[in-house]
């Protein structure tokens, strides 16, 4: 793999500076689309490449979505050839977990995906159905008794278990996945039709 990499000027320590291109990790977003489909089937809807609406620090970035009767999912799938592992800063008493990327402190994708999902639940409408992010790196490598994790609303995965938790049972009815779907396509358009 090949990645761009800088120096601090404090302590010489090679930086990641870009872990993961998300331009080049189309295949692993239709991967995870076609896998949510296929499992969901009819009782999910899948809206790709939404633009978030004007007025915030994330305006004009680009979602994807997914609402089921799990709820409305704000997904950020990477192709990621690297090792994903979370650490705890500070120990594990502290409870504040990073996410790592071959070595290399990257809670800023989590956070990024954080304001994505805030912005597009605000658009949605939050009280309609849990809004809930996920980033999942598809291809990458995982320590051997890992678990995906939840930091804040959003979930750091691989794919099954991504899959699994969308296309699974949960609160929103038929009928409001439909009513939900149609609202989000609405004030989400696809990012063509919002430039």
């Amino acid at each position: 793999m090949q990645e761009a990499m800088a120096s601090t000027a404090l302590f010489r320590r090679p930086v990641l500076v870009t872990p993961v291109s998300p331009a080049g990790s189309a295949p692993a977003r239709k991967r995870v689309m076609e896998a949510i489909t296929r499992r969901a089937g009819d009782r999910a809807v899948v809206l790709l490449d939404r633009a978030l609406p004007s007025g915030g620090p994330e305006a004009g970035a680009l979602v994807d979505l997914v609402v089921a009767p799990s709820g409305l999912w704000v997904l950020d799938a990477r192709a990621y050839d690297g090792l994903v592992e979370q650490r705890a800063r500070g120990g594990w008493a502290r409870g504040d977990f990073r996410l790592y990327l071959d070595g290399y402190e990257q809670s800023v994708l989590v956070e990024d995906l954080a304001l994505r999902r805030d912005a597009a639940a605000a658009a949605v409408g939050a009280h309609r159905a849990p809004v809930t992010g996920a980033l999942c790196f598809v291809g990458a490598e995982w320590p051997l008794f890992a678990k995906p994790w939840r930091q804040g609303n959003v979930w750091v995965t691989w794919m099954t278990p991504l899959v699994k938790m969308v296309a699974g049972p949960g609160p929103v009815s038929p009928e409001r996945v439909a009513a939900l779907a149609e609202l989000a396509e609405a004030a989400l358009p696809p990012a063509a039709v919002a430039a």
